[in-house]
């Protein structure tokens, strides 16, 4: 768990780095993420998942067990558009065995002397578990919890890495323990009501849609994995928020960023799109665009299924002026 989160910390301060002019420092963060990466893949990854080496000092250790949140940096990194945090295939399988090993579908045989999320037929994500045996006599405190926040990025990283009806099932799990009838809808519960921890289900509205924008690089990503003939999703950064969408045929391909209160500043567009269009158009309320094509930039994971659209000025969109792209093939 911590482990990840600084793998993706030391690319996060590598990127700003490197924005600052700070090539020591970028040079330096670089140097450990890579000595984190190789010795992670190296001494903790056993096929299946990522666990922890012991001995460790006092109890409540995990061992072998599957922790929830072995790739949580993993979330950040995608979320931010930065890179994998260990081995692509590794992260892949990790995400796998997540669902395989860590989620139950019901909660009748589970034995949990701590604090109780889910009951009888109720599924959830467990914090830790020993698939391959080897569960300490002291295990790891909660780990037979279904904690609600630890559930949502579990969720999040199957959703990005692909396993889209697994990811669902996580979170509709949650849901039906939060159905209005056996909990309150709007306040899942951790260490107390309303806990902060259950806002990463945003993170599901990311991964689905693919969105992401960089204020740095005025760039706007959309590539949704689900319904990408007709998609569209509410959207909010620092600078305002609103509605983007995009429609897909075999002729035109169209999006728009409808901004509904602020602005937002728009130099490029990394869209969901592999054959290069015959004409291309671009438009800011009535004024016409020039824009190009180019092959995509700064993607990490879909590069071969991505193209870049290059405005030739950065277009302000207002909930006045609302940005549409047209491709047709």
């Amino acid at each position: 768990m911590c482990g990840s989160l600084y793998q993706a910390a030391l690319l996060a301060g590598e990127r700003m780095a490197m924005h600052m002019g700070d090539t020591e420092a970028a040079k330096e963060y670089r140097r450990v993420f890579e000595s984190g990466k190789k010795l992670s893949d190296e001494k903790l990854f056993n096929g299946e998942y990522y666990h922890q080496m012991l001995p460790a000092p006092g109890a409540y250790q995990l061992g072998a067990g599957s922790i929830s949140e072995q790739i949580h940096g993993q979330l950040y990194a995608r979320m931010l558009g930065l890179e994998d945090i260990y081995s692509r295939e590794n992260i892949h399988k990790a995400a796998a065995s997540l669902f395989k090993y860590n989620y139950v579908d019901t909660s009748y045989d589970r034995i949990n002397t701590n604090r109780v999320y889910s009951l009888g037929d109720e599924g959830g994500v467990l914090i830790a578990c020993w698939p391959k045996g080897g569960r300490p006599d002291k295990p790891l405190l909660y780990c037979d919890e279904t904690q609600i926040g630890y559930e949502y990025q579990a969720a999040g990283n199957m959703l990005y890495e692909g396993y889209i009806l697994e990811g669902l099932t996580v979170i509709k799990s949650i849901r039906d323990r939060y159905d209005g009838k056996k909990r309150n809808p709007y306040c899942e519960f951790e260490w107390g009501n309303h806990y902060a921890r259950s806002l990463a289900n945003y993170n599901a509205l990311l991964a689905l849609s693919g969105f992401r924008y960089s204020g740095v690089e005025k760039m706007v990503r959309l590539a949704p994995k689900v319904y990408q003939d007709d998609f569209r999703t509410f959207f909010s950064v620092d600078s305002g928020w609103g509605l983007i969408s995009q429609k897909s045929g075999n002729k035109q391909f169209t999006v728009k960023i409808d901004v509904k209160k602020g602005k937002l500043a728009v130099s490029s567009l990394n869209l969901a799109v592999k054959k290069t269009p015959k004409k291309l158009t671009a438009r800011i309320g009535t004024k016409k665009l020039t824009a190009k094509t180019e092959k995509a930039v700064n993607e990490s994971w879909d590069a071969d299924k991505m193209m870049t659209v290059r405005l030739e000025d950065t277009a302000i969109v207002t909930p006045a002026k609302p940005l549409l792209v047209r491709m047709e093939f």
